[in-house]
């Protein structure tokens, strides 16, 4: 899937190999916020919090790094920073990773595993919140105020760490000039940098390696700024399905991020986070990565219900109509208000749905026992798209 996925193996004994390309890029033209000082920092942060589109991040226990890109920063302004180690160095300039978190009303920031800074965070509705993001919950968790509760906390906005690269502002163009020498292939001795990729036209890891505060650092290329969702594993067998680390908020050409490994080897895919297909809401390469979904239909089960709605809002599998087994599909339950992971035998029901020519939903009609009466065209005019739910 050509400009989609990129993949590296890594070990923490940087057993690995990366083609180098002998070019060079603009690098002169990269867009680059400042920050002066720690208030510049935390208002950043929480313009951040105020508009990221948390909803495309899928709803699970695991906390996932969302990467805000590069900044340059004042070390005036950030007292205790510069004595933290550094990401990495670029050449000789050092390059430094804040990574926070929102705890208990507050932003915690730390560098290199050292909490720095804190600031308290204006109080939000955390249920109001929720429900803007997903939607209301599912209706059969009104009676069990646990699974309600997990519901909430499964999306809850603080599972989300916040990371940003910072490099000196008075060393800007030093830091430029490294990464040319770096993408030209003459990178300073002893020192790995970022190299572009044999294609320029996919995204594709330009460097990793550990770094100094003991995390797994990497650059991303990109050919452009787009959002870049990162995805791990331990172990290539285990199973189709990747895990989730977080999104980069990538500017061309090259930007630093950096994880925490687990384990002693960690295998890493990269996914452009802005191509969606079938326009469901979740990326390509979160379908084809994470969840095993067709990323070229909006519905993947084909019972009416859009591969967003079942994940997020439900929590139910995408792939499967009839998440209970009771003969009643998943659909039909939820427009009856019933629990559709609870057996309910003695239920049935018919439900006729509507399609257009891309697979998204115009309309429905509720019937009983596959009596629905009715029938309305499609925009597009197409009564032949009229189809029962539970057929393929």
């Amino acid at each position: 899937m050509p400009n989609l996925l990129q993949r590296i193996h890594v070990s923490i004994s940087l057993t690995f190999l990366i083609e180098v390309a002998v070019l060079s890029v603009p690098l002169n033209a990269v867009a680059v916020n400042q920050v002066d000082d720690w208030n510049a920092y935390d208002l950043r942060l929480e313009e951040a919090v105020a508009t990221r589109p948390d909803a495309f991040y899928p709803p699970f226990e695991r906390t996932f790094t969302h990467t805000m890109g590069l900044w340059t920063f004042d070390p005036a302004g950030f007292p205790g920073l510069t004595n933290t180690p550094p990401l990495k160095l670029v050449g000789d300039v050092p390059l430094w990773s804040l990574q926070t978190v929102e705890t208990n009303g507050w932003f915690v920031t730390s560098s290199g595993g050292t909490i720095i800074h804190s600031k308290s965070v204006a109080p939000y509705d955390a249920l109001h919140w929720t429900r803007e993001k997903y939607g209301n919950p599912p209706p059969w968790f009104a009676g069990d105020p646990t699974r309600l509760a997990e519901w909430y906390f499964l999306r809850r906005r603080e599972r989300i760490e916040m990371s940003v690269s910072l490099v000196p502002q008075a060393r800007w163009a030093e830091y430029v000039a490294a990464l040319v020498a770096a993408a030209a292939g003459l990178p300073a001795p002893g020192v790995p940098g970022p190299v572009l990729p044999a294609d320029t036209n996919r995204v594709a890891f330009a460097r990793i390696g550990m770094s100094a505060a003991g995390s797994l650092g990497f650059d991303l290329y990109t050919p452009g700024d787009l959002p870049v969702d990162i995805f791990s594993k331990t172990n290539l067998l285990d199973g189709l399905r990747w895990h989730y680390a977080g999104t980069v908020q990538a500017s061309a050409p090259f930007t630093p991020s950096a994880l925490a490994p687990p384990h002693t080897t960690l295998v890493l895919h990269a996914a452009r986070g802005d191509i969606d297909s079938d326009g469901d809401g979740i990326p390509d390469g979160m379908e084809i990565l994470h969840f095993g979904t067709n990323p070229h239909l909006w519905d993947s089960s084909g019972d009416g219900l859009s591969d967003w709605i079942k994940i997020y809002r439900y929590g139910l599998d995408p792939l499967q109509r009839d998440s209970d087994g009771d003969g009643y599909p998943d659909a039909e339950e939820l427009l009856a208000g019933s629990d559709p992971t609870t057996p309910n035998p003695g239920a049935h029901g018919s439900v006729r749905y509507y399609h257009d020519e891309d697979d998204r939903l115009t309309g429905s009609y509720v019937g009983a026992d596959g009596e629905a009466t009715t029938t309305r065209l499609t925009p597009a005019g197409n009564p032949l798209k009229l189809q029962e739910r539970g057929q393929p």
